[in-house]
Formats: structure tokens, C-alpha cells, sequence
């Protein structure tokens, strides 16, 4: 296996003493294959009673400081009630439309348009609401352990 030399030290003390540190090449041997997904042959984990789905791509959600990305599917016209989350959420939107608002109460005059090719970051414990106009993929990472808190209607 291939070996970088981190650090030489050199001192010394009655002669001299030397020490070496090596570490493994990072580039010499990958330990996962790459993956990619396509938003039309995503496996859905979860589909909701709404027509939403939700599928975790990688890794664990509920492992503390081990990251996660999903994909979460937003039919159009679909709105998700005033929530936040207990760790930041960076969200890609693939396709469709997200409209995205803050606030623990939902205004649905009072929200941004985020189209394909947007990228938003919602930090955590941020009151927002959502929906789509238009199908809506979006394909978003977090940190574990990951919850969500809905406000009361």
C-alpha cells in the first residue's frame, strides 16, 4: 500500500532520535463505490397518505453527528404544516417548484420560489412550511439525530 510521509522529526539528545508518522493514502483505496441518483428511479421508502415520499439515500438518520442526505417528493398543491428541524437541512431542488416560507404560523402569500437548481439552507429550530407548485423532488442532507417538531394547527 501506498504511504505519505506526515511528519519527520528529528532531535537531538546524546546522539539523535528520529520518529516518523505514516499515514494511509486516502486516494490508494476507496472504501465505498461511487453512487449517483436519477429523481425518476429513486426508491421511495415511505409514501405518505398525501401522495409525499421520502427515501433516504445514505447514511443514518438517528446516529448523532453522522451526516444523511434524502429525497422528499411534493406533489403539486401539496402544503406541509409549520415545522422545524433539530439539525440544519440543506436542500437542492431537483425539479418542480418549492415555495418556501417562515414563521410557526403558515401565510401562503408570504413565501419564497425556489426552482430547479436552487440550493436553501433552513438552520435548525427555524419555523417554515412548505409546498410545490408543480411535482417536486428535492434532495436534502442533514446530520443525525434528526427530528422534527410540528407546530399545533
Amino acid at each position: 500500500m501506498k504511504y505519505l510521509l506526515l511528519l519527520w522529526l528529528s532531535m537531538t539528545l546524546s546522539g539523535s532520535l528520529s520518529a516518523q508518522i505514516l499515514i494511509k493514502d486516502p486516494l490508494s483505496s476507496p472504501t465505498q463505490l461511487p453512487r449517483a441518483w436519477h429523481p425518476d428511479s429513486i426508491r421511495w421508502d415511505t409514501v405518505f397518505a398525501d401522495g409525499s415520499k421520502l427515501a433516504i439515500l445514505e447514511g443514518p438518520r438517528d446516529v448523532p453527528g453522522k451526516p444523511f442526505t434524502y429525497a422528499f417528493y411534493l406533489p403539486d398543491g401539496q402544503w406541509v404544516m409549520p415545522h422545524w428541524h433539530c439539525a440544519d437541512a440543506r436542500v437542492f431542488v431537483v425539479s418542480g417548484t418549492l415555495l418556501l416560507g417562515y414563521g410557526e404560523r403558515m401565510d401562503k402569500r408570504k413565501t419564497a420560489t425556489h426552482g430547479p437548481g436552487s440550493y436553501v439552507i433552513v438552520p435548525y429550530k427555524t419555523a417554515h412550511y412548505e409546498s410545490a407548485r408543480g411535482n417536486t423532488t428535492i434532495i436534502g442532507t442533514g446530520t443525525g439525530p434528526w427530528c422534527t417538531y410540528e407546530f399545533p394547527e
